[in-house]
């Protein structure tokens, strides 16, 4: 039986449901140095593509088991991303109830989930915010709660073994506020041993403002690591307009660390064929300072340090 999510197969009291996005994109870079000719760029890449199954079963009175594997992959080569791991976006059992729900394995950060939401290109695309926001996102070896819905508000806690490696163990909590007229997330995150016995611990603060369509956006996150003498600081604002089937998007990022700084402006345009389906544009420009060396997205090489980057970009999504 076909679904908005997906295919879902039932079986007694068990849905199986297999879902994925494919994301394909022609962009146009070019690399700017303070001395020296520049360099244009022209490829074919991919964003977020994805296969994926969930799996709940209904055990009565509330109570239902839950499963969730997800890969990641490359459209334009075939090969597996997330560093080659096969379940490399999530990869969880648990259990729900009336007091909230318990996933164990490979889990999303609670600072990283749903803070997308707060991005106005939604993670994809050359405007992308999780550039400028250098946090890790998954975390293996462990155990999330998330709270049951609330009059709005939802609540996230992690912690994560480090199974011998001290770099390994992470400490995470989240809260999520939504109403009709402005949404509201803040979020902690504690790694430790990062480089040797220095920990690394990070906050997020994010927040929206609705207009009946419109929407204006930010996220602030800062970095702070024992024996690093400059926190690492970033911020992103952006904003979205629908026009019927479409919307436009704009966005500004900037990401600091002591006198080093990235700064990079993205306008985009997505069109909506279908539930489904979407064509997408968008152009940006970033600056990075002389020992800055950010990417203008996530599948393009690390330019030279201190180089200015412009791009452009047309692509389609399908998602099911």
């Amino acid at each position: 039986m076909l679904m908005t999510t997906g295919i879902s197969m039932a079986h007694a009291q068990t849905q199986v449901t297999v879902y994925g996005r494919l994301d394909a994109s022609i962009e146009q870079v070019s690399v700017s140095l303070r001395t020296g000719p520049t360099r244009h760029y022209r490829l074919l890449s991919s964003d977020g593509s994805r296969l994926g199954f969930r799996a709940t079963e209904n055990l009565g009175q509330g109570w239902r088991a839950l499963v969730s594997l997800e890969q990641g992959f490359a459209l334009d080569r075939g090969h597996i991303t997330e560093g080659g791991t096969a379940w490399g976006r999530q990869a969880t059992v648990g259990i729900s109830g009336p007091w909230g729900a318990v996933h164990l394995g490979r889990n999303y950060l609670p600072m990283d989930d749903d803070t997308w939401y707060f991005d106005a290109f939604n993670y994809a695309g050359l405007g992308v915010a999780w550039m400028f926001l250098p946090y890790e996102s998954r975390a293996n070896n462990s155990v999330k709660y998330i709270s049951p819905k609330h009059e709005g508000f939802v609540g996230e806690a992690m912690v994560a073994a480090g199974e011998g490696q001290v770099a390994s163990k992470q400490l995470g909590f989240s809260a999520l506020y939504k109403q009709p007229a402005f949404d509201v997330k803040a979020a902690y995150t504690l790694t430790k041993g990062v480089v040797g016995n220095n920990d690394r611990r990070e906050y997020l603060l994010a927040a929206d403002l609705k207009f009946g369509g419109p929407r204006l956006m930010t996220i602030v996150y800062q970095g702070r690591e024992d024996g690093v003498a400059d926190d690492t600081r970033s911020y992103v604002l952006g904003g979205t307009w629908p026009v019927g089937a479409a919307e436009l998007r704009l966005s500004f990022a900037s990401l600091s660390q002591g006198d080093e700084r990235s700064r990079r402006w993205a306008l985009g345009y997505w069109y909506n064929f279908s539930r489904r389906t979407a064509l997408y544009a968008a152009i940006a420009r970033q600056t990075n300072s002389q020992w800055m060396g950010l990417p203008l997205n996530p599948s393009f090489v690390i330019p030279p340090l201190g180089a200015t980057l412009k791009g452009t970009q047309l692509g389609i999504r399908h998602s099911f």
